[in-house]
């Protein structure tokens, strides 16, 4: 299963990605174990984050997305908590 994370400049993918790849790698941890656990299947989740300018309303094929955006903030959320 792939994802694709878009950010709108260069200066929010570094941030995404993190110092060799930490945050990018912690956050696809605990989506994959949330989407496992929610599923009840092993997954191979891999991510992409790509810029693109995002100034014209959100067509409909993004919805997905926002909805995957909205999911690793919280699956980071809950792994930061349980810290």
């Amino acid at each position: 299963m792939g994802a694709t994370i878009i950010v709108d400049r260069d200066s929010q993918k570094g941030i995404v990605i993190g110092k060799g790849g930490a945050v990018l790698k912690r956050v696809g941890t605990a989506v994959r174990k949330e989407l496992e656990e929610q599923l009840g299947i092993k997954l191979y989740l891999k991510l992409w984050v790509k810029v693109k300018k995002i100034g014209a309303p959100t067509p409909p094929c993004c919805a997905l997305l926002v909805i995957l955006m909205v999911w690793v903030v919280m699956a980071t959320m809950k792994s930061s908590i349980r810290r």
